[in-house]
């Protein structure tokens, strides 16, 4: 495998960092492809409002929040290659739940 580019690395590290300090939840093999949906949508919520008020910082931190819950759910349909039967539901503005 190819040396990661130096910006790859710099922003993995970041998500890292974020997935440890959120070790005490455990996990996210059990969500739901709706629930990580939500998060995304909420996290690009939060990345608009950073970038907009000009908080360059925050807007890094809603970035790797933002990349944190994609590759959760990347990560589940990898390895499961499942979407759950919530998924109807939330397309239809049901309520989302996570497992």
């Amino acid at each position: 495998m190819k040396k990661l580019r130096k910006e790859v690395r710099w922003f993995a590290d970041r998500m890292e960092a974020k997935l440890r300090a959120n070790d005490h939840k455990g996990g996210w093999a059990k969500g739901y492809a709706e629930y990580f949906l939500c998060k995304m949508n909420e996290e690009f919520k939060e990345l608009l409002e950073a970038l907009e008020s000009g908080n360059y910082e925050a807007g890094i931190s809603e970035c790797v929040d933002l990349a944190n819950y994609a590759m959760m759910l990347a990560d589940n349909l990898h390895r499961d290659g499942v979407v759950s039967d919530g998924w109807l539901a939330w397309q239809a503005g049901g309520k989302v739940n996570s497992r």
